[in-house]
């Protein structure tokens, strides 16, 4: 039976919502919530007609919301009837869902398939308020001919994406004589389905370009790997010391190439580790400082709806995401190497409160000028057919959805984050105080340090977790993203994309030279020539003097004030600084992490 026999009458109603529905586009930026994307106005349409087909309900209910039926001339005011006649006003974003849904209710009572519920209180107030027109003369005809023209049209123009023929021969499959419920049910199935599936996705080069997206991936791989292998290489010397005596003196005796290889293996990690946190945290500050300067206003060249929301989600993602590896990093050093250096901990605590700031602007973008990007796409790429309208397909979100991670992630991500940076604010503060600290009060205060300290490796294990899945989200989201052929010109290698993936490069370099060559040789040839590294084991502390069993590599002879021993960032090694000084002998003592050390200066000249 044809869907249009179906005689029943059903009961139409029409409701002015009061207020705007903000789950329009994925996430929840306020400017974007206030214009419906193009699948939603379709998915309205289909529904409706769908309804009516199936028979499934007695009465059909139409909700208005309050930016609807604004007309281009007059939009302070609610004219559905001036709106839906003029082609200008029709293909406006806000007015094509309610002008459809109202063609549909129109041919419904030109069928007498449904009568206007005049006596519904809020209909009466809704046909005066937006000026609904008379269903019974309204021409249906020319406002589906006219939206079928405007979407056939848009297809020529391959600006912003390509459509499938069946929509290209929409604007010359108009029914001659009437339309039914057919024709709409036909309509509905093809738009909802393929006009949106040829969209294409433009995304800034400088945020997401291929050599851009591997340095984001390098990122999380690194930190992962450097990681891994800093606490393999922890697991490897408590096995060792848990050996036979026997064993372990004659090992020290006689090592071999691969126990040599082993105990260059921890202190290349740590310094590795060192050298790639202060790049990362580097790297991660600019992203967000270049975030927050970086405005998505009509001028920045910004094509689509479905682009800014891609950028604004992309910088969203980033900004959080990308802080869980310096996190991880900073709480490895700090728990297992002691390594809490104020160079990397300033600079990592602005990161994080920098992140959190990017975090919260970009989750409601209240500065976002939807009506100004329109007006934009206006005037640069007018279609005559749709009334001087940009493109329905600017409207597009089909393939943003996929590729918005949900807000709960970013809340769940955040608050792992902040018990991190809280747990390493406090290991700062009690360390710079803990001589201040009597022995009763570290026995009351152990319970509740043994607590913390199991809590970190929970948070610690979620942030390897949260830096797993930032390495996924860029890879599947981004670098899959940046192979897609509709992404034009924005996607290709440039000099600026290689320039961002070698900023690794000396981490890896650093990595094997240390490997290879060691700690010692690896920073000696780095340092000024007063200045040389040496190994703990090197020094021999006796009651009053510090004496070396190394030649110092210097062929002149300088004044000596003092010799200085001080345990460096990099594993075990120390450095030996003399500095000039007078010719008159001194006595100085000093407290180091090594000990006390009492230096005596005999002599105003030495030949070193």
């Amino acid at each position: 039976m044809d869907v249009d026999d179906n005689t029943r009458p059903y009961s139409l109603r029409l409701v002015d919502n009061p207020n705007d529905r903000l789950d329009r586009w994925p996430g929840s930026v306020q400017g974007l919530s206030m214009y419906p994307t193009f699948e939603e106005t379709i998915d309205g349409f289909e529904r409706l007609v769908t309804n009516i087909i199936q028979g499934s309900e007695y009465s059909i209910t139409i909700d208005f919301d309050p930016r609807d039926c604004r007309s281009a001339e007059h939009p302070t005011v609610r004219n559905c009837s001036e709106t839906c006649t003029d082609p200008e006003s029709l293909l406006i974003p806000t007015n094509v869902r309610p002008c459809i849904l109202i063609g549909a209710a129109s041919l419904l009572v030109h069928k007498n398939m449904a009568t206007l519920d005049r006596s519904h209180h809020e209909t009466a107030a809704t046909l005066e308020t937006l000026a609904i027109p008379e269903l019974s003369t309204f021409d249906t005809s020319w406002l589906f001919t006219h939206f079928l023209q405007c979407l056939s049209a848009s297809c020529e123009k391959t600006d912003f994406g390509r459509c499938s023929p069946s929509i290209k021969e929409l604007g010359n499959n108009i029914p001659t004589s009437s339309w039914n419920l057919t024709n709409l049910k036909n309509i509905g199935q093809d738009l909802g389905t393929k006009y949106c599936s040829g969209a294409y996705i433009s995304l800034n080069g400088d945020l997401a370009g291929p050599g851009v997206a591997m340095s984001y991936i390098l990122q999380a791989a690194f930190a992962l790997s450097l990681y891994t292998l800093f606490n393999i290489s922890l697991l490897c010397t408590n096995l060792k010391h848990l050996s036979f005596p026997k064993l372990l003196s004659r090992s020290a005796q006689k090592p071999s190439r691969s126990q040599k290889t082993s105990l260059k293996f921890k202190p290349a990690t740590i310094a590795s580790l060192t050298e790639f946190q202060e790049i990362q945290i580097y790297f991660v500050l600019s992203l967000q400082v270049a975030s927050l300067f970086t405005s998505f206003s009509p001028s920045d060249g910004t094509t689509t709806f479905n682009t800014t929301l891609l950028a604004i989600s992309v910088v969203r993602a980033l900004s959080i995401m990308s802080i869980a590896p310096v996190l991880l990093v900073q709480c490895c050093l700090v728990r297992r190497a002691g390594k809490n250096w104020w160079y990397t901990f300033l600079p990592m605590s602005t990161a994080f409160i920098m992140s959190m700031r990017v975090l919260r602007y970009y989750t409601y973008m209240p500065s976002f000028n939807p009506d100004a990007l329109w007006d934009k796409l206006k005037e640069e790429a007018p279609i005559q057919a749709c009334g001087g309208q940009p493109s329905p397909m600017v409207l597009c979100m089909t393939w943003i959805t996929t590729q918005t991670p949900n807000l709960e992630a970013f809340k769940a991500t955040a608050g792992i984050c902040v018990a991190a940076w809280s747990w390493l604010v406090y290991k700062k503060v009690t360390s710079r105080f803990s001589g201040c600290v009597g022995p009763r009060l570290k026995r009351i205060l152990m319970p509740v340090r043994q607590i913390l300290e199991g809590l970190m490796i929970m948070v610690e294990v979620c942030l390897v977790g949260f830096t797993g899945y930032y390495g996924i989200y860029v890879h599947n989201s981004l670098w899959k993203a940046t192979r897609r052929p509709d992404l034009g010109s924005s996607a290709t290698w440039g000099f600026g994309q290689f320039v961002a993936v070698m900023i690794w490069a000396p981490t890896i370099a650093k990595f094997f030279y240390f490997l290879v060559f060691g700690i010692k040789k690896g920073f000696d040839e780095r340092l000024a020539e007063p200045y040389i590294v040496m190994a703990k084991d090197e020094l021999e502390f006796t009651d009053n003097t510090c004496e070396k069993n190394t030649v110092l590599p210097s062929p002149s002879a300088v004044p000596l004030r003092a010799v200085e021993a001080k345990k460096t960032a990099v594993g075990n090694a120390v450095t030996v600084v003399i500095e000039p000084g007078p010719s008159e002998a001194v006595y100085e003592t000093r407290e180091y992490s090594l000990g006390v050390i009492k230096h005596k200066i005999r002599e105003s000249w030495i030949t070193l």
